[in-house]
């Protein structure tokens, strides 16, 4: 009966530690959903964040775009205004050239004129 009795509280000892593990089981199985469950929440606020710090980098970068854009039309508009008058200069120095060329062509031919009449008489 001592015999049985010890076969009894080993058996007892084995269930009762069967049980705990059982329950440690369930404890880490538990402690791993809420770690997961945790981490995914992290996981999805992170990935809000990332899309709003996207988002206003977008927007950034579209108004540092928006400015060097309008930097540039205001450097073109003053590079064509440059330009423009430069052209006007040089169009009115070829206009008086021109005048002054016909007036020395004319002067030429009256003095070639008044150089034949001089040999004539002459």
């Amino acid at each position: 009966m001592g015999q049985e009795v010890g076969q009894n509280v080993i058996l007892q000892a084995i269930l009762e530690l069967s049980q705990q593990l059982k329950d440690t089981k369930v404890d880490l199985q538990q402690q791993i959903l809420e770690k997961t469950e945790e981490l995914r929440q992290e996981m999805v606020e992170m990935k809000v964040e990332l899309r709003q710090e996207m988002l206003e980098m977008k927007n950034e970068l579209r108004q540092e775009m928006a400015e060097m854009q309008e930097k540039l039309t205001l450097q073109i508009d003053t590079v064509e205004q440059n330009l423009s008058q430069q052209i006007n200069m040089m169009d009115t120095k070829v206009h008086i050239l021109s005048d002054e060329l016909l007036e020395t062509k004319t002067d030429v031919r009256n003095l070639k004129k008044l150089d034949n009449i001089l040999k004539m008489n002459g």
